[in-house]
């Protein structure tokens, strides 16, 4: 969870800072500013804003990430311990098979040999 969110969060960070770099004036966070300027704000309330701006952008992505990384890690965690579960009952399963069968054969291994001795003693 917290991986997805840190991921998230950098990418959104390294994608304005590539963006800074390869656009300059024209990138989405130099028009957003540019905006505000035109819009009637100083130098320092629209570099404020941008700021707020980008860090809400760069803590929502990184929310996002974390959900999705709760929700899938979650997910598969729980499809994991499912399968361990009836992996594992399965098996005791055949493990109770198998004893019941071998028990079934010395049963009747046993039986015979009672009836075996029995007759020998009945012709005494």
């Amino acid at each position: 969870m917290f991986t997805e969110a840190s991921e998230e969060g950098l990418t959104t960070i390294a994608n304005t800072m590539t963006d800074c770099i390869i656009n300059g004036n024209m990138s989405s966070i130099a028009l957003e500013y540019q905006g505000y300027i035109d819009e009637g704000y100083t130098k320092d309330e629209a570099t404020a804003k941008c700021a707020e701006n980008f860090g809400k952008q760069v803590l929502l992505d990184a929310a996002g990430g974390a959900v999705s990384g709760g929700v899938l890690g979650g997910t598969v965690s729980g499809i994991s311990y499912a399968k361990g579960k009836i992996n594992t009952n399965i098996d005791m399963k055949k493990r109770t098979l198998t004893l019941i069968c071998f028990w079934n054969k010395q049963k009747t291994v046993v039986t015979k040999k009672l009836r075996i001795l029995l007759s020998r003693l009945r012709r005494r």
